[in-house]
């Protein structure tokens, strides 16, 4: 999924999300699809490399390839109905500890922008950064396809100016 990951990343926790997690993206609209979840790993190896020694590349590569799985449940709390996913996931407990899986759950709950508070660790600070699009066409794009899934009552003229 994400080349970069795949050589610091348990291969069978890859082969997991890759069969079982990434397929659920379909259901979510085109601002919060496989797409996204794809450029949100790879930003998320890049603003990772500053603290390499002080990951376990598991678990960042897990918080991102779940934190937006329940957007088409709940948009609006979409960060908790991932978390509980993430957490409730039982297979997960072969690859992580009861504490690694608090710290992947308070890494999804924390990644959302419009959230006032910092995220509670490291993994949720890479993954509230790299979830941001810095590319200004990603961003419109995005938005726009954002409007057109969650205000479908404006035309196109509104949709540009929301």
């Amino acid at each position: 999924m994400c080349e970069k990951f795949e050589n610091v990343v348990n291969k069978d926790l890859l082969e997991y999300i890759k069969d079982n997690v990434f397929p659920v993206y379909n259901l979510n609209g085109k601002s919060h699809d496989l797409n996204h979840i794809k450029y949100v790993l790879k930003r998320a190896f890049e603003i990772s490399i500053p603290y390499e020694k002080e990951l376990n590349y598991d678990m960042l590569y897990t918080a991102v390839s779940f934190h937006d799985i329940g957007d088409h449940i709940d948009r609006a709390n979409h960060e908790k109905v991932s978390t509980k996913w993430m957490f409730e996931e039982k297979n997960l407990e072969k690859f992580f500890s009861e504490e690694q899986r608090v710290v992947i759950k308070e890494a999804i709950e924390d990644h959302r922008s419009s959230s006032k508070n910092t995220p509670r660790n490291l993994y949720g600070k890479i993954l509230a950064s790299a979830d941001k699009s810095t590319d200004i066409n990603m961003f419109f794009k995005r938005s726009y396809e954002y409007g057109l899934e969650h205000y479908k009552d404006l035309n196109q003229e509104q949709q540009l100016q929301r």
